[in-house]
């Protein structure tokens, strides 16, 4: 019953590619706009995604079959690396900048997601760790939450995208393997 639990618990943070169309500026000049926000997907959220995927693969670990680990192993790892790495992503992610507005609401949409997750993993340790089923609805409730975030920002992304002459090359699809996998880059 418990693994079913946390099975509702994985991760479905995913980063999507974009590649521009190509070709001249379009009449209102959104060049820069356009620039920035392929740079945003394609290179800061992709450079700084192996330690989110770190995290995620400790994660998905019990429930996959990929580990032999017992819950209280298991809860020591997600305690003592996997937190720790989502963690050191959550400041990667906070440390990007970005200059138009546009930009800064994918981010904000993006950031407010990720950290949700990350404390629904951290409630989860709890929960474990302290017997407390209370944590296990509140980590839940929090991943359903960072799921409605998720949702703005692949809604923004995509209105963005079209406005912007932009290409998403990929889909906004659930992952529930063992590690995230992005979109490759065309």
């Amino acid at each position: 019953m418990k693994k079913k639990i946390y099975a509702i618990l994985i991760f479905t943070v995913i980063l999507f590619v974009m590649a521009g169309c190509g070709g001249k500026d379009d009449a209102s000049g959104n060049a820069e706009l356009r620039d920035e926000i392929i740079k945003f997907v394609n290179e800061d959220l992709a450079a700084i995604s192996a330690d989110r995927d770190s995290a995620v693969q400790i994660y998905n670990s019990y429930f996959d079959g990929s580990s032999d680990t017992d819950s209280s192993e298991w809860v020591s790892k997600l305690e003592s690396e996997a937190l720790v790495s989502y963690s050191t992503y959550l400041n990667n992610l906070q440390a990007i900048e970005v200059t138009s507005t546009e930009v800064q609401e994918l981010k904000s949409l993006f950031l407010q997601s990720s950290q949700l997750q990350y404390d629904a993993m951290a409630d989860v340790v709890n929960a474990v760790k302290n017997q407390d089923t209370a944590l296990l609805d509140s980590a839940q409730d929090k991943i359903e939450e960072s799921n409605e975030y998720f949702a703005q920002y692949e809604t923004k992304l995509k209105e963005l995208a079209d406005a912007n002459g932009i290409t998403i090359n990929g889909s906004f699809t659930m992952i529930n393997s063992s590690t995230p996998q992005d979109a490759d880059m065309q």
